[in-house]
């Protein structure tokens, strides 16, 4: 994110003390404080500007792929896939040349414990970064079936999962995925704790943290902290939409419980941490939701 995000955050949420003043501020962020900051220029294999799928698969592998692509590169079977014949053309975006991501290379030679928390659907770009490959990022069912089957090394590929997606597990279609499996159910039976709002997630400490956790707290993206608060969104930007899932937890809280987790016993770890609506609400210029989601994180 550029500097302006943290600009903006910064002003809002530390500039509070007595009264509000326009353009100053009180204290620092915590990511003010971090000892080692940068910047980074970044493009992918075709285009100055890129994305999500190709910026995450840099970071996860140190190579470059397509816009849209993660974890493989382009080879000549790509245009026989037909999105309006999904199901009998995926195969042809989802046998690319694959390279194996930093999470995965640890778990495989280092034991690494190895975890993804997302207020997105769990299986968009930049969370499948680290443990999906596909041609086309949209796959979200298909990512989904590898981070349980395993893409390059065979088996689960995290020990911690959080966020949104809950439908990419457990509403799985011969339409939507090519298959009816309940993906829930099948981590729950290799020992993962499955919660599902917030209340449950809290009720685990650190006496008695999981294993492994599988957290899907709402059906698509999970919903931005400012809604969470319970804030008014300006009228240029829309009302808030639960679809039911009005316990969903914030983004600290379920950062706190993977570490929990995943470093039970000492163990090494890897994890990724994503505020994605900083990105999401800044498509559509809602300032409120996009400054709030920079808070949280």
């Amino acid at each position: 994110m550029g500097t302006a995000y943290r600009d903006s955050s910064r002003i809002v949420s530390q500039s509070t003390a007595g009264r509000f003043r326009e353009g100053w501020f009180d204290d620092l962020q915590q990511m003010d404080k971090m000892p080692v900051t940068g910047m980074a220029m970044t493009y992918s294999l075709e285009n100055i500007v890129p994305d999500s799928a190709n910026t995450a698969s840099a970071w996860a592998t140190g190579n470059k792929t397509i816009n849209g692509a993660v974890n493989v590169f382009p080879d000549n079977n790509d245009f026989r896939y037909s999105a309006g014949n999904q199901q009998a053309t995926k195969q042809f975006v989802l046998d690319n040349p694959r390279v194996e991501t930093l999470w995965q290379y640890l778990k495989r030679r280092h034991n690494y414990k190895t975890g993804i928390v997302t207020t997105s659907d769990v299986t968009d770009a930049t969370p499948a970064g680290q443990g999906g490959h596909t041609l086309l990022r949209g796959l979200g069912y298909d990512i989904a079936k590898q981070y349980v089957d395993g893409s390059i090394n065979q088996g689960n590929q995290f020990d911690v999962i959080m966020g949104g997606g809950l439908e990419r597990f457990n509403a799985r279609t011969a339409t939507n995925s090519g298959d009816t499996r309940n993906l829930v159910t099948e981590l729950q039976g290799a020992g993962y704790t499955y919660v599902q709002n917030r209340t449950e997630l809290n009720a685990l400490t650190a006496n008695n943290a999981p294993n492994k956790i599988l957290g899907l707290f709402r059906t698509g993206n999970m919903n931005v902290a400012y809604d969470k608060l319970g804030l008014v969104r300006p009228t240029d930007e829309p009302a808030p939409s639960f679809g039911g899932f009005t316990d969903q937890p914030f983004l600290d809280e379920m950062t706190d419980k993977a570490i929990a987790t995943l470093n039970k016993n000492n163990a090494p770890f890897i994890l990724m941490v994503e505020g994605s609506s900083i990105d999401k609400q800044s498509h559509p210029n809602y300032a409120a939701g996009q400054i709030w989601d920079h808070i949280e994180l």
